[in-house]
C-alpha cells in the first residue's frame, strides 16, 4: 500500500488506497477472502514481532469490505459476524509453517520489486501446489 498519508510502521508505509482492481467482480467471500488475509497476516506479524506503538490498519480496505457487505449482509452486526468468522479462518490457514514462509517470500518480493509476476510469483507459490500423485 502506497498511499498519500505518509504514516509509516517500520519504515514501510503503512496507510493507503485499496487497490483491488474494480472492473473484476469478485463475490462477497472472495472479496473478504482478499481483503482480510492482509489483515490477518499482519495479526501473526504482529504476534510474532510486536510493534512498539499502536499499531496502523489497513482502514481503506476495511471500508471497502464493510461497504460490499453490507450491501448482502445489512447489518454492521453480520457484518462484524462474517468478518470475525474470516480472519479467523485465514490466521488458521496463515497459522500453517509452510503457508506462513510463503507468505514472507512474497512480501519479501513484492517489498523489493512493487510487483511480482510470471515465472517468479509461480516460483514463490509453488510450495503451496499440491502435488500430483505419481
Amino acid at each position: 500500500m502506497d498511499g498519500p498519508h505518509g504514516y509509516e510502521w517500520r519504515g514501510i508505509s503503512a496507510q493507503g488506497e485499496a487497490l483491488l482492481d474494480r472492473e473484476v467482480f469478485l463475490s462477497l467471500f472472495e472479496f473478504g477472502l482478499v481483503t482480510l488475509a492482509g489483515i490477518a497476516a499482519e495479526n501473526i506479524y504482529q504476534s510474532e514481532l510486536p510493534p512498539e506503538e499502536n499499531p496502523l490498519v489497513a482502514i481503506s480496505d476495511l471500508s471497502e469490505w464493510e461497504k460490499a457487505a453490507l450491501q448482502l449482509l445489512k447489518t454492521p452486526e453480520r457484518i462484524d459476524l462474517v468478518s470475525r468468522n474470516l480472519i479467523r479462518h485465514l490466521e488458521e490457514i496463515l497459522s500453517d509453517a509452510a503457508t506462513w514462509h510463503v507468505v514472507e517470500n512474497l512480501a519479501t518480493e513484492l517489498l523489493t520489486s512493487g510487483t511480482v509476476t510470471g515465472d517468479n510469483l509461480q516460483r514463490i507459490l509453488d510450495p503451496l501446489t499440491p502435488s500430483s500423485p505419481s
